[in-house]
């Protein structure tokens, strides 16, 4: 697979871009205001130890306390079984205690970054768990030779730096030279050896170690063999990139390239599809769609057949949507890093062939997604469940915010309910003020927005003068286009 990295650095914001055949499949978005801190190693200090939640809040020195759970409040050194109940928070910290911490997870909304006590390192072909043991080799390399070769090159080289921990080999390693993992071995072996020291004469809390800027990780993750060019619009950035790439992928260093072309993402529509990530609508290219809608708990995915539907052949068309549909669930993923339980509704598909066959286009889709999933087979009521790790916010979070009309809720009252509503509220309000003797030379005066108020002036029209009937007091509907739709104005003074 031939893949370019297209790296756009503006006025205190870095937008990198994965283009992997000629198609966007990945988009980081990184803000100078709100620079991502996962990676980020911290000596904190326990605020607070909450058993009822089975966690703890620790200060890190960001705005908020860092949240810490009972697994990963565990003390690093020891040993623990993935499958039972985590020990109780009490048995792990205490309130004051300071407590060296690696950010997991981003701030999000009101909630503080999630922290752990099984700290890593990565490098460009390993991760070095420097309380950990052994050699443990990325599920994406799937063939049993070359992970049996690779743990020996790893625990061999390990061996022969003296290097204490244990060591994850990651998927760019499976084509890596000895030399290159020993080198990886000796620059994490040094880089904790400075934690260490800074950790020994700081004062909680303290951030000990920020991972590299966005230029940098954006080529220690994602450079690979079929990398064919790195483009950069910006002189720091080509700087920071050819930089990194002479010390750690020289053979790559002359395939980056610098672009003054205007905006770099205009190649392959970048921009058109960083806006499309925004609709919930994603179209199919044999005119069906899918319809992908996120919620706090789950994201659902609805597959429609739409104008590809085929009286002629309904379950070869069927079958052909929901093939492309699990292609571009699979992009659509990664593109928007949506993360959690994620529940698909492919069409229903009466022959079990075809729903095994639409499985392994799903799974194959996705092992190029960084991010860690699990995917099930079909429910009894044809839904598929599978989950993704949350990696970073999803581009939802960056570039848009709740509605202030609808509170994120999506949808906004219609005309005739926010009429009906004026209607009762205009009816208590003069009720209220009503004369006790019945002198009431008075008008209601409402302000509505304009749909709104011509909704009760004409389709409404006979209810605004039974509402004069009912309280014995003239009414007038009056258009305000400063109003929201569901905001409104009522006068009910003498």
């Amino acid at each position: 697979m031939s893949s370019e990295i297209l790296i756009n650095s503006g006025l205190g914001e870095t937008r990198i871009a994965i283009v992997e055949d000629g198609t966007l499949r990945e988009v980081t978005i990184e803000r100078e205001h709100r620079r991502s801190v996962v990676g980020a190693i911290f000596l904190g200090r326990v605020a607070s130890v909450v058993p009822a939640m089975n966690a703890a809040f620790v200060e890190i020195g960001l705005e908020r306390a860092g949240f810490l759970g009972a697994y990963e409040a565990r003390p690093p050194e020891t040993p623990f079984d993935r499958g039972s109940e985590p020990p109780p928070i009490s048995a792990s910290v205490h309130e004051g205690e300071a407590v060296l911490v690696q950010a997991v997870k981003d701030p999000l909304a009101d909630k503080g970054a999630r922290l752990s006590r099984q700290l890593s390192l990565a490098g460009r072909y390993l991760v070095y768990a420097p309380y950990g043991s052994g050699v443990a080799i990325s599920r994406r390399i799937v063939e049993e030779e070359v992970r049996a070769h690779l743990t020996g090159l790893v625990a061999e080289a390990a061996d022969g730096e003296g290097a204490q921990g244990g060591f994850i080999v990651r998927t760019a390693a499976a084509d890596a030279a000895p030399e290159d993992l020993a080198a990886d071995i000796r620059d994490l072996g040094a880089l904790w050896a400075g934690i260490c020291e800074t950790r020994d004469t700081a004062d909680a809390p303290a951030c000990l170690f920020n991972d590299l800027g966005p230029v940098e990780r954006s080529l220690r993750d994602h450079v690979q063999p079929g990398t064919e060019r790195i483009v950069v619009d910006d002189a720091a950035a080509l700087s920071a990139a050819k930089s990194y790439c002479a010390r750690h992928l020289p053979e790559f260093e002359e395939r980056i390239e610098l672009y003054s072309g205007g905006n770099l993402f205009d190649l392959h529509s970048i921009e058109d599809d960083i806006a499309a990530a925004r609709e919930p609508r994603v179209d199919l290219p044999a005119g069906g769609h899918i319809v992908i809608e996120s919620t706090e708990a789950l994201t659902a995915i609805d597959v429609n057949s739409g104008r590809a539907a085929s009286a002629d052949n309904h379950g070869e068309t069927i079958l052909t949507t929901n093939l492309e549909a699990a292609r571009e669930v699979a992009r659509q993923l990664r593109l928007r890093s949506i993360g959690g339980l994620i529940v698909v509704d492919f069409i229903h598909m009466s022959d079990a062939a075809d729903g095994a066959q639409v499985l392994d286009e799903l799974r194959r889709s996705v092992a190029a997604d960084r991010a860690p999933m699990q995917i099930g087979g079909f429910s009894e009521f044809g839904l598929l469940e599978m989950t993704r790790k949350r990696t970073r916010d999803p581009l939802a979070t960056l570039l848009s915010e709740d509605c202030t009309v609808c509170s994120g809720a999506g949808r906004k009252p219609t005309c005739e309910t926010v009429a009906y509503e004026i209607l009762r509220q205009a009816e208590h309000e003069a009720r209220a003020g009503l004369a006790p003797d019945g002198g009431n030379d008075r008008l209601v005066q409402i302000y509505a927005a304009p749909e709104v108020a011509a909704f009760l002036n004409d389709d409404a029209g006979d209810l605004v003068d039974a509402l004069e009937d009912r309280i014995g007091v003239a009414v007038e509907v009056s258009p305000d286009s400063s109003l929201a739709r569901d905001r409104y104005e009522i006068d009910a003074r003498t």
